[in-house]
C-alpha cells in the first residue's frame, strides 16, 4: 500500500512539475521589468473597494449514438452544469470568494441514467498587501455535494449525500504571486472531515461524525493563455497532517479551454486525486465536452 501512495505522489510531483516548467519558460522574460510594476501596484492599493462581481453559468454536453453498428457500441449521453462566481474585495486587505458548483449526470443503455459530477466548494481569503509577491493569508475552504452518490457494485446503494461527507479546512500562511498567471500557498491547516451517516466509511470509525486533522498545505493555481482562443487552467493541493507521509492527500485539477466563439467552447479536464481515506489507489477523471458558457455579470 505504501508503494502505491508514494506511486501517486510521485506522479502528482511530476505533473505539478510540468507546471512549474512551464510558468518559469514565461516568466523569465519578464523579470527584467519587475522593479517598474511595484509603483503600479502601490497606486492599485489605493483605489480600494469591490471589483466587479463576476457570476458565470454553462453546459457541456457530449453524446454517443450507433444503429446497426458491426464493430459495437453503446448509446450515451451525458451532461454537465456550470456556475463559477467570484467577488472581490482590492485594497491593502484583500479578500477573495470564490464560489464553484458542477452537477452532471450520464445516461447508457446498460446502465440508465447515473451521476457524474456532483461538487459545491466555497472559498475565500484574506490577504495583507506587503507590497511585495509574499503576502501573509487567512483562508477558510467548505465543500460536498448537492445529491446523494451510490454505489452500483451490488445493487443500488447509497454511500454518500449533502455535507456527508463534508469537507472544511482553515489555513493559514503565506501567499507568493506571480501576477495572474501563478499563485502559490503555503502554510499550517486544519482539515474537518464531516460524516454524521458515513462515518465509518470517511472517518474510520462509527462514533467520529467529525473527523480533525494539523497539517501543513501547499496549493498552487496556475492560469495561462496558449493562444489567442485556447487556455490553460491548472490547480494543485496537498495536505499532510502531522502523523506522518502516509497520510498526504493530493489533487490536481486541470482544465484546456477552446473558445470557438463568445458562448461556444471545447473542455477538456482531468482530475487526479489521491486520499489514502477513500482509496488507497489514485482517483482519476477526465471528460472531453463541448459547452455554451453565458456570462451573466
Amino acid at each position: 500500500m505504501e508503494d502505491k501512495m508514494k506511486k501517486a505522489v510521485v506522479l502528482f510531483l511530476v505533473l505539478a512539475g510540468f507546471v512549474c516548467l512551464a510558468v518559469a519558460e514565461d516568466v523569465k522574460p519578464d523579470i527584467s521589468v519587475a522593479a517598474p510594476a511595484a509603483s503600479d501596484e502601490s497606486a492599485a492599493v489605493k483605489e480600494e473597494g469591490w471589483k466587479k462581481p463576476v457570476l458565470t453559468g454553462g453546459i457541456n454536453l457530449s453524446q454517443a449514438g450507433f444503429n446497426n453498428w458491426v464493430a459495437g457500441g453503446e448509446n450515451s449521453l451525458a451532461w454537465q452544469a456550470v456556475v463559477d462566481a467570484s467577488a472581490d474585495y482590492v485594497g491593502t486587505i484583500k479578500w477573495s470568494n470564490k464560489l464553484k458548483i458542477r452537477y452532471g449526470q450520464i445516461t447508457t443503455d446498460s446502465a440508465g441514467t447515473r451521476k457524474s459530477d456532483d461538487e459545491i466548494r466555497l472559498d475565500t481569503m484574506g490577504e495583507y498587501n506587503t507590497g511585495i509577491p509574499v503576502n501573509p493569508f487567512v483562508s477558510l475552504m467548505i465543500q460536498t455535494q448537492v445529491m446523494p452518490g451510490y454505489d452500483y457494485s451490488s445493487g443500488k446503494i447509497e454511500i454518500s449525500r449533502f455535507m456527508d461527507p463534508g469537507y472544511i479546512k482553515e489555513s493559514v500562511g503565506a501567499a507568493l504571486s506571480l501576477g495572474d498567471m501563478l499563485v502559490v500557498k503555503g502554510g499550517a491547516a486544519i482539515k474537518h472531515t464531516i460524516a454524521p451517516v458515513y462515518s465509518l466509511r470517511y472517518n474510520g470509525s462509527e462514533d467520529a461524525d467529525v473527523k480533525s486533522e494539523l497539517g501543513a498545505v501547499l496549493t498552487a493555481d496556475f492560469n495561462a493563455k496558449i493562444m489567442e482562443n485556447l487556455l490553460f487552467k491548472s490547480g494543485a493541493e496537498m495536505f499532510t497532517n502531522f502523523m506522518g507521509f502516509e497520510s498526504i492527500d493530493a489533487k490536481l485539477d486541470s482544465t484546456l479551454t477552446a473558445k470557438i466563439n463568445e458562448f461556444v467552447n471545447v473542455n477538456f479536464n482531468i482530475v487526479l486525486m489521491y486520499d489514502r481515506d477513500l482509496s488507497k489507489a489514485m482517483q482519476l477523471k477526465e471528460s472531453l465536452s463541448i459547452g455554451i458558457t453565458y456570462n451573466f455579470l
